[in-house]
């Protein structure tokens, strides 16, 4: 054992130093401790005379980073899914995104405007302002149902109401619909009655546009289904 402050040899149990007198009463191990610390003046940061250094970051917040930039990336993706499968509704050729089968009850609670019951108790009659791009005109839609499920919706514009000639509102129409379900397919078994007509098919659904004097309608119905009683 040695002292630590003239590194003179001390006879072990000795608690003083013969040749400085220094106390040595605390262990050899702990002295070469506090002479590190005297030595390392880094290890004490500004005030050892060196400039304390920046701790490297923990790995754990490097984890939190990566899964906050993947979750944007998700954000982003969920909006592009959120979308798709909002507009599916209308590709499929449901009214207002209102699937075949829904009951009743269902379908009320999703109207937002005016309706009533049908008297025959298989229907429903909704009245709105706007339909598509035509965002004054005035009508109605019923919903009918076949078993308490929805089959078949019959919407009827009233162009008379409205400040544009049928003209201008069938293009407008049919332009709206070509554009969730395609080119139309056009028969000329009405052309004899002055009624136009216009028919698109999609997976689910049948949608028909047909139009004459001051009156437009559309009908969506269940392509599983064959006859509707309007």
């Amino acid at each position: 054992m040695y002292c630590t402050k003239c590194g003179a040899e001390i006879t072990e149990g000795s608690s003083v130093c013969q040749n400085c007198g220094a106390d040595t009463s605390y262990s050899g191990a702990e002295a070469g401790q506090d002479v590190y610390r005297q030595d390392n003046p880094a290890s004490e940061g500004l005030t050892g005379g060196y400039p304390a250094q920046e701790p490297a970051p923990s790995p754990n917040k490097k984890k939190l980073g990566l899964i906050l930039g993947a979750a944007g990336a998700a954000v982003v993706i969920l909006i592009i899914i959120a979308a798709l499968l909002l507009s599916g509704g209308k590709k499929d050729g449901y009214y207002n995104g209102v699937k075949w089968g829904t009951s009743m009850d269902d379908v009320m609670d999703k109207i937002e405007g005016k309706y009533e019951l049908g008297k025959d108790g298989n229907t429903v009659v909704e009245y709105f302002t706007g339909f598509e791009s035509l965002k004054t005109m005035e009508g109605g839609a019923q919903y009918i149902f076949q078993g308490d499920r929805l089959v078949a919706v019959y919407v009827i514009l009233n162009i008379g109401g409205s400040d544009m000639d049928y003209d201008e509102a069938m293009r407008i129409t049919r332009q709206d619909l070509e554009k969730l379900y395609g080119d139309a397919k056009t028969d000329d078994i009405y052309s004899g009655m002055n009624i136009d007509y216009y028919q698109w098919e999609t997976k689910k659904s049948d949608i028909a546009l047909t139009g004459m004097d001051d009156i437009l309608a559309i009908m969506y119905k269940d392509i599983r289904v064959e006859n509707v009683e309007i």
